[in-house]
């Protein structure tokens, strides 16, 4: 069944872009059984009211984050991220350490949490969906409230008005209604405190041609405006909008309630970034859309022609969710792929969902030497070059596909 605007509640029109009946990208299967795979069509579509860009058939949120195989903290660029993110918002804060509280919304492991807690903030806290990474924060030393958010029981224990800082990194685009997500936190959120939102960038998305951002998590796919709408819909404000290179490119949006007294400086970087986002050559008008749903089809195809010329074994480098995107959009399979290495241990022993390619360390790389390695978490493609081999050949499939000598 298809939804209504998740922003604005209109109808939303026929889908731009139809990447067919996807499984769930981060449900890793335990077997080679094809039951294990939940499939669902994967379209996106913009509303015509509030130029939000979603998909357009949900799936329930228990089925993606009940158990979650991704944790910040196996990838050292993530943890710099963070750290530099903590820095960011302490810097912007100083007068609230001391004595402020933190609450990250879908916290992982804990990764964020740690860095606020190093740089001294008073009280950090955790909510957390996925039952294995909210033990895994608490054990780590960070209190974790599991559950999904928002929830009246979880608002109630972190106390209504007295939260300094509320973050929330590659989760706003997750929930079905982040309107609602953003009211609930608004409830929360002292007089003076900042809501930090981190998110997929829309412009630089359809810049990139990078359609395996898309997946059934990502429900949500962001312009400065129309997270500017969902905001204000919500009783807030955004103040100040950051970029930063993480997943590609992302928003980072500070909003706040209403009434606080903010800079004018700050207050200037919204204007600049939705004059930025036009001047991508219109980024985020219905002619970069329609050019970036042809190009994905281009890209699909020119990626499946790349794995398929190399000679000898082709293996993946990373099990990330994007992964599942372009694998499934290729038509790629266990016999185009032998195997997919991933350094997070949760992941090991699994099979890739739909294609069930085997998960497995990195010592498959030494075992049984490939002749190619596809990158697919290329957003840190740097990370992962060192630890390959040497005189293997490289496929980096985004944003631009590219082969590198080892």
């Amino acid at each position: 069944m298809g939804l209504n605007c998740r922003s604005c509640a209109k109808p939303l029109p026929d889908p731009f872009l139809d990447l067919g009946v996807h499984p769930l990208a981060n449900n890793l299967c335990t077997s080679m059984d094809p039951h294990e795979d939940f499939r669902a069509p994967l379209h996106l579509v913009e509303c015509p009211s509030c130029s939000l860009v979603q998909i357009d058939v949900a799936v329930h949120a228990g089925r993606m984050f009940s158990e979650y195989l991704y944790a910040p903290g196996t990838s050292q660029t993530f943890v710099k991220h963070f750290n530099d993110l903590a820095g960011a918002v302490t810097a912007h804060m100083p007068s609230q350490v001391a004595d402020g509280t933190v609450v990250d919304i879908g916290s992982n492991d804990g990764t964020l949490l740690t860095a606020f807690k190093a740089l001294g903030w008073r009280r950090v806290i955790g909510v957390e969906s996925a039952a294995n990474q909210c033990r895994r924060s608490n054990d780590r030393g960070i209190p974790t409230i599991h559950g999904f958010w928002p929830g009246s029981e979880t608002i109630d224990q972190l106390g209504r008005g007295r939260v300094d800082v509320v973050t929330a990194t590659n989760v706003f685009a997750h929930v079905a209604d982040p309107v609602a997500f953003a009211r609930a936190v608004g409830d929360i959120l002292s007089i003076d405190g900042s809501f930090v939102i981190e998110c997929p960038s829309l412009a630089v998305m359809y810049r990139d041609g990078t359609f395996d951002l898309c997946y059934h998590e990502h429900q949500s796919y962001f312009s400065v405006q129309a997270i500017r709408r969902v905001i204000n819909r919500a009783g807030l404000v955004i103040y100040k909008v950051d970029s930063s290179p993480i997943h590609g490119g992302s928003l980072r949006v500070w909003a706040c309630r209403p009434g606080r007294h903010v800079l004018l400086r700050d207050r200037k970087t919204v204007d600049e970034a939705i004059e930025a986002e036009i001047g991508f050559h219109g980024s985020c008008s219905t002619n970069a859309r329609d050019r970036f749903a042809i190009n994905a089809v281009h890209t699909a195809t020119a990626f499946r022609n790349a794995v398929r010329s190399q000679r000898g074994i082709v293996a993946g480098y990373g099990a990330p969710a994007k992964a599942v995107t372009l694998i499934e959009c290729a038509g790629l399979g266990m016999t185009d792929l032998a195997y997919i290495v991933d350094d997070n241990e949760m992941r090991q022993g699994k099979y890739l969902p739909g294609s069930h390619i085997p998960v497995v360390p990195s010592s498959a790389l030494r075992d049984n030497r490939p002749a190619a390695v596809v990158i697919f978490p290329w957003n840190i493609v740097e990370d992962i070059l060192p630890r390959l081999p040497t005189g293997i050949r490289v496929i980096v499939p985004m944003p631009k596909i590219r082969v590198i000598e080892t």
